[in-house]
């Protein structure tokens, strides 16, 4: 069972009480409406898959807008058998592990998040017990209001949750935990599934705050993670959540440097992409210039010199190939990491740059490939940058600063049976464009035979 870890907990606490005791009321009533990074049409559903039976589903992600998702049930003040518990304080997941249909709780109760979620997906229904002072009043939990109620009086709405850059309501709006480690195993199985990891190979990564940030354990194939194995770390990779049996990846390194480097990155994806790490082992850069959609939604994509995995040095090979636009990295002899604003937009990212290598070497097999010329590529730019999506290429297209590094991935196409590839002025590569180099001599005798081949065909 997931929970939150005890400093969390310990924060939440404390700053309801310091909220209470400067006369600014209690922590907000959640919405009815409450915000997680977007996920599309990522539902978690995993009854389709065969593989997958017996696999806790994730609950579907509501298709309105914002994606919200709706604050477990609450009942107004009913009275409830004296040998029930009335839960109070602060009410995590773990406290509610063995609770089946409703839960009793003290007006004045504290509910975390992880907790709210944990009764929505197990329709547990809250129970609010009133005061003494208010009998028969409509009393709310504090952190759980029922659907479409207001704040209680004196609450004041801008309320944060925040401790040692952890903010509850900053960079992922509400901190949907339990949620997003759903989502992060959801990802983990669609990694697995396109045959992107074998093993236990590969890591992904969430950024929920300054300081914090949740990651994949260690020895766990990705297409069976579950929610209470998604570890929390901090930026400098210390695991915070010491209760949790798994330990996170050691590749974390790699992820906490990118989010240093670029403050606007959320999610790190990491995996062995086959067509795309076939390129990191060959040493063949990713040519540009080819594909409208990789240009469109990748742009230049770098390769980082080889560097023992789950080194600093790993993540310093990278960074300093990041630019602002930057959003995926060949890592040299060893896999691909991609980067973006949410989780899904990184997976993204990981599944269009296999998809273009693939394609790539499928044109090895048909013997050439077509360029776009300078003027097309400018065109594309700019509608690039129409999208709201900038590329510096823009600057120098003009100059020729697109495709340098292509000639590697062009000079790997075939040449049968002693011919070189060329490339024509418009983009094309072509086989048999150089005829074979040979001594006048050594032609002269490869005549002189073929010819004694055939006369002696002839006189039979």
């Amino acid at each position: 069972m997931a929970q939150l870890d005890s400093q969390l907990t310990a924060m939440i606490v404390r700053e309801v009480r310091a909220a209470l005791a400067q006369g600014s009321g209690v922590a907000p009533a959640a919405s009815p409406a409450r915000i997680h990074p977007p996920i599309g049409t990522c539902t978690g559903d995993y009854s389709k898959f065969p593989e997958m039976r017996g696999r806790p589903a994730i609950g579907p992600v509501s298709s309105a807008p914002g994606n919200a998702r709706s604050a477990a049930p609450v009942s107004a003040a009913t009275p409830a058998p004296a040998d029930v518990e009335t839960l109070a304080g602060v009410i995590t997941a773990g406290r509610l592990a063995n609770i089946r249909g409703s839960v009793r709780v003290a007006a004045n109760a504290i509910i975390t998040p992880l907790a709210r979620d944990f009764m929505q997906e197990k329709g547990i229904t809250i129970v609010i017990d009133a005061p003494a002072s208010a009998p028969g009043a409509t009393a709310q939990a504090r952190g759980n209001a029922a659907p479409g109620a207001a704040p209680s009086a004196g609450a004041n709405p801008s309320t944060k949750f925040s401790n040692g850059g952890f903010n509850m309501n900053g960079m992922n709006g509400m901190a949907n935990i339990y949620q997003l480690k759903k989502e992060m195993c959801e990802i983990g199985y669609r990694i697995w599934l396109k045959g992107f990891c074998a093993g236990n190979e590969g890591n992904h990564s969430v950024r929920i705050g300054d300081d914090r940030v949740l990651c994949t354990p260690t020895g766990v194939s990705k297409g069976f993670l579950t929610p209470d194995q998604v570890t929390l770390v901090d930026m400098d990779g210390k695991q915070i959540d010491t209760d949790n049996k798994m330990k996170r990846t050691s590749e974390v390194l790699l992820h906490l440097q990118i989010y240093k480097h670029r403050p606007d990155v959320r999610s790190v994806v990491h995996s062995h992409p086959p067509h795309a790490t076939a390129f990191a082992m060959a040493g063949i850069p990713v040519p540009e210039g080819i594909h409208p959609e990789a240009e469109v939604f990748l742009g230049k994509v770098p390769t980082a010199q080889y560097t023992t995995p789950s080194y600093k040095e790993l993540g310093e090979s990278v960074v300093a190939l990041v630019n602002k636009e930057t959003n995926s990295v060949l890592l040299g002899n060893h896999g691909a990491v991609c980067f973006d604003t949410t989780l899904i937009g990184a997976y993204y990212k990981l599944e269009i740059l296999d998809a273009y290598c693939r394609i790539l070497l499928l044109t090895r097999n048909l013997g050439q490939v077509q360029q776009l010329s300078q003027d097309e590529m400018i065109d594309l730019l700019k509608v690039k940058q129409k999208f709201g999506m900038p590329d510096q290429r823009l600057a120098c297209a003009e100059k020729g600063c697109i495709g340098t590094e292509n000639q590697p991935f062009l000079a790997s196409f075939d040449v049968q049976p002693a011919t070189a590839c060329a490339c024509d002025s418009q983009g094309h590569v072509e086989k048999g464009a150089a005829a074979p180099q040979t001594g006048s001599a050594d032609f002269e005798t490869l005549v002189r035979q073929v010819t004694d081949q055939i006369m002696a065909g002839l006189n039979k």
